[in-house]
């Protein structure tokens, strides 16, 4: 949530708050406040949930080693503008936690956590990419049988990691993977688009609007994109597979695929530059009157902003505060005359 502004207001009055000196004007009926807002005065605490889903077969160590060196690119504009974040890590086999109950398999849907035992990662964790090393290198002898889906979907919902998501943040998973998703309802491996048991896209969209909200999450991958990159890494041990259902996983949720044979680098980039697309900051203004919430009307630049949780505004009030979301705060953030119109309940009592 951005930094507060206070109102200061005297009976029903219009203030404009700007450099200039401030000529206030009675009216009737309702109560109008104009800001001039710069973004040097606003702060950017957006929250962030970053579930990485890494996968642990044997084909993957390089790809690992490629995240671990890329972690200070991937971190940057989240540390720069100052994220609120919280990072954890998971295979693609943690899945298996859904169909045995040892301990074993049940470990495999918790977070993997560095030597000091953090359940996730956040900016204020010391030693913050020695530990992200640590979590990422998840080794090669997991289940080549990869259900990355089927895998966030186990761990996100697991006792064990209850403390990680939280409902007002922005859920962000990241697949790296060299093969696809065959997430099914049965035990044993199937590599088969026509698997009558396969769970189509449809049901894992469904699991997160219903899980992080509508709008308030999306997947992004690092895999194979095309046959000549799975070309490039095919081996004699492996022929590797284009993720085609990651690609639908991610074009549904609107994030963005990135390429396993592109530079890390740029890959992870990429990924975190499309976060904070989709993550604008949220602006606040704090109201000196409770206002009647039928008559609220929020302009920004002449512009009727929405009431709405996503992209608009909503009344909070507890805290007293309307606040500015998504592509309606980016305006904000960009510079410009944000205007709040309410009629207030009593205008002579705070």
């Amino acid at each position: 949530m951005g930094k507060w502004y206070k109102l200061v207001m005297v009976g029903l009055v219009t203030l404009k708050m700007s450099c200039q000196q401030v000529d206030p004007s009675f009216v009737v009926g309702s109560e109008e406040v104009s800001y001039l807002v710069s973004p040097q005065f606003i702060e950017v605490p957006q929250k962030l949930d970053l579930l990485l889903v890494v996968d642990n077969s044997g084909s993957m160590a390089t790809s690992q080693q490629h995240l671990a060196q890329n972690f200070p690119r991937f971190i940057r504009n989240f540390i720069q503008k100052k994220y609120d974040f919280r990072i954890a890590v998971i295979t693609t086999d943690a899945y298996r936690a859904r169909f045995y109950s040892s301990a074993a398999e049940q470990a495999r849907a918790h977070f993997r956590r560095p030597s000091t035992g953090e359940l996730f990662l956040t900016r204020d964790t010391e030693n913050l990419e020695q530990k992200f090393v640590q979590m990422v290198q998840v080794g090669t002898n997991g289940h080549g049988d990869e259900r990355a889906f089927m895998s966030f979907e186990t761990a996100l919902t697991h006792p064990a990691n209850q403390g990680f998501r939280r409902s007002d943040a922005f859920l962000a998973i990241i697949i790296i993977s060299d093969e696809d998703d065959f997430s099914h309802s049965g035990l044993h491996a199937s590599e088969s688009y026509s698997n009558p048991s396969l769970y189509p896209i449809s049901y894992f969209v469904n699991f997160l609007d219903n899980f992080a909200g509508v709008g308030k999450y999306s997947v992004y991958s690092v895999s194979i994109l095309d046959e000549q990159c799975r070309k490039s890494l095919a081996n004699q041990f492996t022929e590797r597979k284009i993720g085609r259902r990651y690609h639908e996983l991610v074009l549904a949720t609107h994030g963005i695929n990135t390429s396993l044979c592109s530079p890390f680098g740029d890959a992870v980039s990429l990924i975190s530059d499309t976060i904070v697309d989709r993550t604008p900051p949220t602006s606040t203004f704090y109201l000196n009157y409770e206002p009647v919430v039928e008559t609220i009307v929020v302009t920004i630049n002449g512009q009727h902003i929405a009431e709405d949780a996503v992209n608009g505004w909503t009344f909070d009030p507890n805290q007293m505060t309307i606040s500015i979301h998504g592509s309606a705060s980016s305006l904000v953030q960009n510079g410009g005359v944000v205007k709040i119109n309410f009629t207030p309940k009593n205008p002579f009592h705070r």
